[in-house]
């Protein structure tokens, strides 16, 4: 694993503050997306290492501003935290909240509540008019556009 287990509480806490519960809807830390994000950290050693530094920096942000670790503090401490580790390392953060929106928005727990159904677009996709043959009468009369052999 790329996090350990004692990284898992601030990774929670992370994705609450990127995509807080609300309105019926799970925060994100509150929903498993810890295999998503290592599988996306892992995509390189350059990615792994972003992740990793970029996660160590929100840590150490936390503990020099306030004292504490990250998931202990206030929802406002939180958000100056964040957003001075995403003045520092904009690479990061963007890759961050990318990989977030897309492990929280593809999340069978996120999908029902967004009102869609998990399916494969046909047989019940959309419903398509019949055919017009109308619409191929002009290409049928025109000359041949090859050579015959």
């Amino acid at each position: 694993r790329l996090f350990p287990a004692s990284q898992h509480p601030l990774i929670r806490a992370v994705l609450n503050r990127l995509v807080p519960p609300g309105g019926g809807f799970p925060g994100a830390g509150d929903l498993d997306l810890l295999d998503h994000l290592e599988q996306a950290a892992c995509a390189s050693p350059a990615t792994r290492r972003m992740f990793v530094e970029g996660l160590r920096q929100i840590a150490v942000e936390s503990e020099q501003r306030h004292a504490r670790g990250f998931e202990d503090l206030a929802a406002a401490e939180q958000e100056a935290v964040l957003r001075q580790v995403e003045g520092e390392r904009p690479t990061f953060f963007d890759a961050l909240v990318s990989q977030v929106y897309q492990g929280y928005y593809s999340d069978p727990a996120v999908i029902p509540l967004l009102g869609l159904e998990a399916r494969p677009p046909q047989p019940l996709g959309h419903t398509l008019p019949p055919f017009d043959p109308g619409l191929t009468r002009a290409m049928t009369q025109r000359a041949a556009l090859y050579r015959r052999p």
